[in-house]
């Protein structure tokens, strides 16, 4: 499927280096203990540093996930891409190794779901590279959008991993599914794809990391969608 691969690196620990200095240490440690205690604010479970395991609130159980962490060296992320309030949040917690995604993984869940998408709405997603006994997998998200009128769509996205996006056809579904368009973008780089004009019907959007190894769990990015209705097809 679109979501996994042979061979992976271990990455489940690199989601809890809050600072992002590339190794689970000290300074991580004194982050979550200066929160400790926190019940995080809305929106939850963004914004809220030292809630490593995303119960929306800073406690014991993020201290042990750290110290059973701690000494991890992670790859660095090239850079950091913002998640600020004006985004809806995904809502889905990091992936880890053994992560079995029954949120938003379209057709590489079983069974097949989907997250939703607006026209004119801004994404702000996680996604990452782990392993499922032993097979190297991605997080893949799959947004669905349905339409009563002819569109075109453009989907712009930037990661903190090299990423593909692209947009399908929903009607197709999944034994059927290709990309109408798609593309890859470098980490830390803003990407497009623009649709012809399309008849009316369910259409999905995807992102992912390019490869199945590299990315951390936790990798954040920013997702778009404008569409110009209606058109001719």
């Amino acid at each position: 499927g679109y979501g996994s691969a042979a061979g992976h690196l271990n990455l489940k620990a690199c989601a809890l280096d809050t600072n992002g200095d590339g190794a689970i240490n000290v300074l991580d440690l004194i982050e979550l203990l200066l929160n400790f205690g926190v019940v995080c604010p809305e929106p939850c479970p963004l914004f809220c540093a030292g809630d490593l395991n995303e119960d929306c609130v800073v406690n014991v159980l993020d201290l042990i996930d750290l110290l059973l962490a701690f000494g991890t060296v992670c790859p660095q992320r090239p850079c950091d891409v913002v998640c600020d309030p004006g985004k809806t949040p995904e809502g889905e917690a990091a992936c880890a190794d053994e992560y079995v995604d029954n949120f938003n993984g379209g057709c590489d869940s079983t069974p097949e779901v989907f997250g939703s998408v607006a026209c004119g709405e801004s994404i702000c997603g996680e996604y990452g590279t782990f392993t499922v006994a032993a097979v190297a997998k991605r997080d893949t998200d799959w947004y669905a959008i349905t339409t009563v009128l002819p569109t075109i769509f453009t989907f712009t996205v930037t990661g903190e991993c090299e990423t593909v996006l692209g947009v399908i056809d929903g009607d197709l579904s999944c034994a059927g599914a290709v990309f109408l368009v798609s593309a890859t973008t470098p980490a830390c780089t803003e990407a497009s794809v623009v649709t012809a004009c399309l008849p009316a019907g369910t259409y999905w959007f995807f992102v992912a990391p390019v490869n199945f190894t590299g990315c951390a769990c936790g990798s954040e990015y920013n997702a778009s969608l404008t569409c110009a209705t209606p058109c001719t097809p």
